[in-house]
């Protein structure tokens, strides 16, 4: 009985969800965490008085701060909260619990973990923690039954701290998740198809990562293991290069909470969101990389902040498949996806087209004229079987040769 409500609850809300993409959602818009008080909230922040407003009390138990995940379906207006063994379904708008279910199959100890909603196919990803023996696998998970699926074949990367950064990039079907390496997952075979060392600058390290879907980059901060000073900063992930998006240490007085409370971004306002602490909520702006946002929350004693995420985040506008059209965000499109022996790429303005393998290699450069408004043919045809990645300017797109 229990499920049949929860199916009609969902249901529901995927039937209205079309209003909040329509606007009436607009005062939905904004900063959530996972707030503590012994008993654990889901909350909204408001970042110029540092309030937080509960929605009803999470029902789910705390489990282990870094268990602990939080993301958002801009689809159907909700927001799901898990400690790894059950997951919690809110209507984000006006904010009321709706259901919160067993996740299944989890043999003791075992924890379903740094969950994230993917936007192009509507499905929530994660990494699942296996204890004995010990694995990682990525997961997707069924929110409307709790059923588990795992995704990949073989063990995959490690699981870091719930803060130390996961992300996903949609438009590449890619999962990420942080540590000493950036890890790249891809989202329906499950195989690890990136696996960098971050190339800092020296006595840098890099975390916090997040996926920017107004320009497909993937930001993070840069912190001086000496100095702790601070950076906004970028990592290219076939290279692993991380740039300093500012030149000053704008963010070298916030402390950097790496093990739970994690990290977000506003793709509309352009701002990267993490908490210094457990108390202050630190927005640093993506062109410049200055502090746009400082706000201490409304908490104290024992309280405090354990995960936090930005709603809404974009839409996807791609349709996937073989043979199908293939509409990115911005400059790109290309078609089909898995490929054969040829690749159709239009541009909305010209540009040089570098296309590189999993390496990082160069397997062909050229340039992009949009002036005849024709796709330009690339011939693929002597590459061998696997993934590749077309770069243009800022844009990076994978794709299969078959």
């Amino acid at each position: 009985m229990q499920k049949s409500t929860h199916y009609l609850k969902i249901l529901f809300l995927s039937i209205i969800g079309l209003v909040y993409l329509n606007g009436y959602g607009q005062s939905a818009n904004g900063l959530y965490t996972i707030f503590t008080d012994n008993t654990p909230y889901i909350s909204k922040a408001d970042l110029t008085t540092g309030i937080l407003t509960h929605l009803n009390p999470l029902t789910i138990g705390l489990g282990s701060y870094d268990g602990m995940s939080l993301t958002t379906n801009p689809h159907d207006g909700l927001i799901y909260a898990s400690n790894g063994s059950q997951i919690a379904t809110y209507d984000i708008n006006p904010g009321t619990f709706i259901d919160s279910i067993s996740i299944f199959p989890l043999s003791l100890n075992d924890k379903f973990k740094q969950m994230e909603y993917n936007v192009c196919d509507s499905g929530l990803y994660g990494m699942l923690r296996i204890q004995s023996p010990l694995d990682f696998r990525l997961a997707k998970l069924n929110p409307l039954t709790g059923q588990l699926t795992i995704v990949s074949p073989q063990t995959v990367g490690g699981l870091a701290c719930g803060g130390c950064g996961y992300t996903i990039d949609p438009y590449n079907h890619t999962y990420y998740s942080m540590f000493n390496n950036l890890i790249g997952i891809d989202l329906y075979t499950g195989n690890e198809i990136i696996n960098v060392t971050p190339v800092c600058p020296p006595g840098y390290v890099f975390n916090h990562v997040e996926f920017n879907c107004n320009d497909s980059m993937l930001y993070g901060l840069s912190a001086n293991i000496t100095t702790m000073s601070k950076y906004l900063a970028t990592i290219d992930p076939l290279t692993g290069i991380v740039t300093h998006v500012s030149a000053a240490n704008n963010l070298n007085s916030y402390f950097w909470k790496q093990a739970y409370a994690g990290q977000t971004l506003n793709p509309a306002g352009g701002e990267f969101y993490f908490v210094s602490g457990t108390t202050n909520v630190i927005g640093a702006d993506v062109l410049t990389g200055a502090v746009s946002t400082l706000q201490p929350l409304s908490i104290t004693g024992s309280q405090g902040v354990l995960n936090i995420t930005y709603y809404p985040q974009c839409l996807c506008d791609e349709t996937t498949g073989t043979n199908d059209l293939v509409s990115v965000k911005n400059n790109l499109t290309f078609f089909p996806n898995p490929a054969n022996n040829v690749l159709h790429i239009t541009l909305k303005k010209s540009a040089n087209i570098l296309v590189t393998n999993l390496l990082g290699q160069t397997r062909l450069e050229k340039y992009c004229s949009t002036a005849s408004g024709e796709s330009a043919m690339i011939d693929i045809s002597s590459f061998s079987p696997g993934i590749y990645f077309i770069r243009v300017g800022v844009e990076v797109r994978k794709f299969v040769k078959e």
